[in-house]
C-alpha cells in the first residue's frame, strides 16, 4: 500500500528537532513531520518507497542506504558528538537528502563515517515504534 503523501511535501514540511541520541530510535514522522535527522532518512525512504517492507527491500537490494556520517555541526561540537558523527543522509538511486540539505544532490556533502547495517536500522526502527517513544 503506497503512502499517499508526497517526499517534495513532506521535506519542505519537515521541522527539525533533535533528538536523544541512541535512545529515540528511529520513528516514522509523516505524520507529525517533526524528529531528527535519522527520521528525516528513514521517514523519506518509508515515503519514496511506499512503506516500511519495500523500504526494507530496497535497503536490502542496495537500491537505498542510510549513512552515517559527520556533518560540519558535528565537527564544531567536541566529544562523542565529533567522534561519532552522529548524522544520517539517505543515499537512494544516486541521490543523497537529509535533514539540513533537503533537496536530493549527487555529491555527499558530509565527511562519510559508515553504510547503516540493515539489522542495526531494523533495530533502530523497532525501538523507534515502542521504547523510544518514552524519549522523543
Amino acid at each position: 500500500m503506497s503512502n499517499p503523501l508526497k517526499h517534495t511535501n513532506f521535506r519542505w514540511s519537515f521541522k527539525y528537532e533533535a533528538g536523544v541520541p541512541f535512545l529515540d530510535g528511529w520513528r516514522n514522522v509523516s505524520d507529525s513531520r517533526t524528529g531528527d535527522c535519522d527520521d528525516y532518512a528513514w521517514t523519506s525512504l518509508v515515503i519514496m518507497e511506499g512503506g516500511v517492507w519495500p523500504a526494507f527491500k530496497a535497503l536490502w537490494l542496495c537500491d537505498a542506504a542510510i549513512l552515517h556520517v559527520q556533518s560540519s555541526a558535528n565537527r564544531r561540537s567536541g566529544g562523542l558528538k565529533k567522534f561519532f558523527g552522529s548524522h544520517a543522509v539517505l543515499y537512494r538511486h544516486g541521490a543523497y537528502t537529509d535533514s539540513s540539505m533537503r533537496v536530493p544532490r549527487d555529491y555527499l556533502g558530509h565527511e562519510m563515517r559508515w553504510k547503516q547495517p540493515i539489522p542495526w536500522v531494523a533495530f533502530r526502527v523497532l525501538w523507534g515504534a515502542t521504547l523510544g517513544r518514552l524519549f522523543s
